[in-house]
């Protein structure tokens, strides 16, 4: 079962207009039905009642909008006659009696949002339409069941600045996904012309939040594990427990003399409570795990893995875990190269997104696959306000 969500407005969503108390009020209506009732019972029943009440043309079909109805323009001209339109507002009324479908509406009063906040974020049309869009989400996931959103063209202006703020979105979308190194929010602002500094470093947050594909494959096969230490170069104690540092776990796939996918994540510290729960979420049961001699992993062979332990011929020896330690020189060349280092303890996990997301598609044929990827995930990812995006450590990136 599908369902659609159908969109229209009633009001002027102008900002300079919000003084006029005609225009005050800005409200958006959705009308969610059921895509086989549509097609089976609400458009044959609709198309008799027009024909019943108005004569059109094939190549002019008859829309009912407000102003027009309420004007008696044509086709509507027939409701002048009193009769006419007292017998076709009885039969439209019985007809939203029946039908089944579900209603919400969100309004705003742009004059009360004005003097309280004094400045707009976004347009007051957007305010509106994200709870709708938000709500309609909410509604699928209860019923578990998918569904679109049809929207009515809202004029040439509003339309053209809508298709210029997405064409910028996809143009950092693709920019983002192109550089096979990454891009730092500066050089989005900079190659997009985007006034904002801060705007390109949320959008750029706000992808990262996109990277990691839901239900994704456990990695197989021989398994190199070990941490590694990020946030570089700081006076005190060195190793496990490092003051300042994000300790990251890296898990990656033996292909031979190759590598394949690769896993990361930030931990606390390196105990079992903390490495288990990443080593069971990410790795296939039955898979050989490789790991030095940490008392952490001991417990991997009661839990299914098969488990071998790799000891350094000498203290200063750094030959084991040869795959793990490339990784993590690749991934700290990156966060200096493309982020000069700018990975906070507490945004680090993000960072750690991107570079799985393009490490697993290093080999990849096709730029074009992977914004597929990325805009499949966004229309699927539930929203991230602005809010949820610090930036009170604001660097140049």
């Amino acid at each position: 079962m599908k369902y659609r969500l159908y969109v229209d407005e009633v009001g002027n969503p102008d900002l300079k207009s919000s003084e006029h108390e005609d225009h005050r009020f800005l409200c958006l209506t959705r009308v969610i039905f059921e895509l086989d009732y549509v097609s089976k019972v609400l458009f044959p029943e609709l198309e008799k009642l027009k024909k019943d009440f108005f004569e059109s043309h094939p190549d002019d079909p008859i829309i009912f909008h407000r102003k027009e109805i309420l004007k008696k323009k044509p086709p509507f001209s027939v409701l002048k006659d009193p009769k006419v339109e007292q017998r076709f507002n009885n039969a439209l009324i019985d007809k939203l009696k029946t039908w089944d479908y579900k209603v919400i509406s969100v309004i705003i009063d742009k004059k009360e949002h004005d003097e309280r906040y004094s400045t707009w974020k976004y347009d007051p049309y957007h305010y509106c339409q994200e709870i709708l869009v938000e709500r309609f989400r909410l509604f699928l996931d209860i019923n578990q069941t998918k569904g679109d959103v049809m929207f009515e063209s809202r004029g040439g202006k509003e339309d053209m600045r809508l298709k210029k703020s997405l064409v910028i979105l996809f143009r950092a979308i693709w920019w983002i996904i192109a550089q096979k190194n990454g891009v730092s929010a500066k050089g989005v602002q900079k190659i997009l012309g985007i006034g904002s500094y801060r705007t390109a470093w949320v959008w750029l947050h706000k992808f990262r939040r996109l990277m990691v594909v839901p239900g994704r494959d456990k990695l197989t096969g021989e398994v190199e594990i070990d941490e590694t230490l990020v946030g570089g170069v700081k006076k005190g104690k060195r190793g496990r427990g490092a003051y300042g540092k994000s300790i990251v776990l890296i898990a990656v796939e033996i292909r031979g003399r190759a590598t394949g996918r690769i896993r990361l994540h930030k931990i606390m510290d390196a105990s079992m409570k903390e490495i288990k729960p990443f080593i069971l979420e990410n790795i296939e049961k039955g898979s050989k795990i490789i790991t030095d001699g940490w008392a952490s992993y001991k417990y991997l062979k009661d839990e299914g893995y098969g488990h071998q332990v790799e000891k350094p011929m000498s203290f200063e020896d750094e030959e084991i875990l040869p795959n793990v330690h490339r990784i993590s020189s690749l991934l700290k060349r990156w966060l200096i190269g493309t982020h000069q280092n700018y990975a906070t303890t507490k945004n680090i996990e993000f960072y750690l997104d991107e570079y799985t997301f393009r490490y697993n598609r290093r080999t990849s044929k096709s730029r074009g696959l992977l914004f597929h990827r990325l805009m499949e995930q966004a229309v699927i990812h539930k929203p991230v306000p602005n809010c949820d995006i610090s930036m009170k450590r604001l660097k140049s990136v």
